[in-house]
């Protein structure tokens, strides 16, 4: 039986409300839930070789081994079950964001202790009687699945009853902050205001990308007779020679034989083992090499590739890095047009035929001067034309003249938003450009469209309003209020909270009060145990 200063986990009546102090737990419902009610199939810590020492500390308390590991793979398991093969711990810097995760949720265990919001046993105690992953068929709290659940993680009672208590801890933290929030009426009305203001524009899109700029053969000599030309030609060469190199590749088919235990393998692969597959393998090599054999339609009858059923082992053409080592090593070192010997891969055993070699081709940069040359006017003369284009649209709209000339010059047509509202952050094809966002909500019947061009990550608007509704304000029921103020305090008062959590790490970081152990950043590329 488990005890925590002469408290028993029998001993507390089980409650259905929760102290008022720090209101339903909602946070700890969804942080503790996944991680002890409902974690009892959390898989064994796999951080890799021992290593010495604690992971962290946080003003002197310790961020234990254990408590990283535990951390580390539940969210190693979780990433490995949304990404699947692609799964790349150190990729995705996994150690690191565990790492910074406890270290935060350490700061403010910290702070919440100074603040005096400390959660007691028995606060602790009635919070594990609530949790069902824990009890019998009758209800009642079960000892063995509690010890059990304790051994398979890797916990002592009492490192399993701190972490329970940092949470709740943190939590009253969190309810504290968050309820210093207040949401006047007037705001509410504002927000409500704003949100079922709708608009709908019109507008005509200069994108010096899709506009490209006429050169005459006298720009491009007076470009090259510059001082500094030859540098620019070069420095551009060097930053994007990969546009030059055309690398080399094989098109190729194949036949795919797979076996249980191969990577990706079907049903009919299942059905297999590994040496009944390479037999079979060999059998279909043996045809596919006979004289006036058809590849591809022996590849539709024979391959476990679903896809290469339908194609009759098509690949198309393929670089060599595109490709598993073992097959790209076969089929690079074939000749065209002939057939490989059986190919070994963690797919199953394959059967190539090269169908044609494209070799690796790098253009000099005497080659492609011609073309940086234009790329490099373009860069800077077709924003210019995009704009001027631009501002002849604006001034003949705004003088009231006929606009259809210049845009069929430009290549360009009137578009029509989709309707947005005015706390809308981003518009279909307008973008997010505050400055641009701004000018369109300042639009009115009176005065339809801006004084001038408007921008948004180098491409240019003009812009007239076709609609504007205003909000119905019969429609902000008293209950509509208390909803929104409700939503709006919740967002204002997590907002806070995160600054709080983000000041407060700061705050410790300034102190030096925090101590990473740089072994344990490096997990993300160590072996694994088992």
């Amino acid at each position: 039986m488990f005890r925590m200063k002469n408290t028993t986990i029998h001993g507390v009546k089980e409650i259905n409300k929760v102290s008022g102090q720090f209101g339903t737990y909602f946070v700890l419902s969804l942080s503790l839930g996944a991680m002890v009610f409902f974690g009892m199939c959390t898989p064994r810590m796999q951080t890799g070789p021992q290593i010495e020492g604690h992971a962290a500390s946080v003003a002197g308390e310790e961020i234990t081994r254990s408590e990283f590991s535990r951390a580390y793979t539940r969210q190693t398991e979780r990433l490995r079950s949304q990404y699947g093969d692609s799964f790349n711990a150190a990729a995705l810097k996994v150690a690191s964001s565990v790492m910074n995760q406890l270290v935060d949720e350490r700061v403010l265990y910290i702070k919440a202790k100074d603040l005096g919001l400390r959660a007691s046993d028995e606060e602790v105690v009635e919070n594990l009687n609530r949790g069902k992953a824990f009890r019998d068929k009758e209800g009642k709290f079960s000892e063995e699945a509690f010890k059990n659940y304790l051994r398979y993680n890797y916990y002592s009672e009492a490192s399993f009853m701190d972490e329970i208590r940092r949470d709740l801890t943190s939590d009253k933290l969190r309810q504290f902050v968050m309820g210093l929030t207040y949401t006047s009426k007037q705001e509410v009305e504002m927000d409500y205001r704003l949100s079922e203001t709708k608009y709908k524009v019109e507008f005509a899109r200069f994108d010096p990308a899709e506009l490209p700029a006429s050169i005459t053969p006298a720009e491009t000599e007076e470009f090259v007779k510059k001082a500094d030309s030859a540098d620019k030609i070069k420095n551009y060469y060097e930053s994007h020679k990969s546009d030059y190199i055309t690398e080399e590749k094989v098109k190729a088919r194949h036949i795919l034989i797979t076996y249980e235990g191969a990577r990706n393998v079907g049903d009919e692969g299942k059905k297999r083992s590994k040496e009944a597959a390479l037999l079979h393998a060999k059998e279909i090599a043996a045809k596919v090499k006979a004289p006036g054999a058809d590849f591809a339609a022996l590849a539709k009858a024979y391959t476990d590739e679903a896809h290469g059923k339908e194609t009759g082992g098509d690949l198309g053409a393929f670089t060599r890095d595109a490709m598993v080592k073992e097959f790209s090593d076969a089929a690079f070192a074939m000749k065209t047009g002939t057939v490989s010997d059986v190919v070994d891969t963690p797919f199953g055993f394959h059967i190539i035929r090269v169908e044609s070699h494209t070799a690796k081709e790098e253009k000099t940069l005497a080659q492609v001067t011609p073309e940086i040359v234009e790329k490099l006017i373009q860069k800077y003369k077709a924003p210019v034309q995009a704009k001027l284009a631009a501002e002849q649209v604006q001034q003949a709209l705004v003088n009231g003249g006929s606009t259809e000339g210049l845009l069929k010059t430009a290549k360009v047509k009137w578009e029509t938003s989709s309707e947005f509202s005015a706390v809308s952050r981003h518009i279909p094809k307008l973008g997010s450009e505050p400055a641009l966002l701004s000018a369109i909500l300042s639009l009115t019947k009176e005065k339809p469209y801006p004084d001038q061009v408007l921008s948004s990550k180098g491409v240019f608007f003009v812009i007239k309003l076709v609609e504007k509704k205003e909000p119905n304000m019969s429609l902000l029921t008293e209950e509509k209020r208390k909803q929104l103020a409700t939503t709006a305090q919740f967002s204002k008062g997590y907002r806070n909270y995160t600054d709080y959590s983000a000041t407060s790490r700061k705050e410790f970081e300034d102190r030096k009060s925090i101590s990473i152990n740089a072994h344990f950043l490096a997990i993300d590329t160590a072996p694994t145990e088992g």
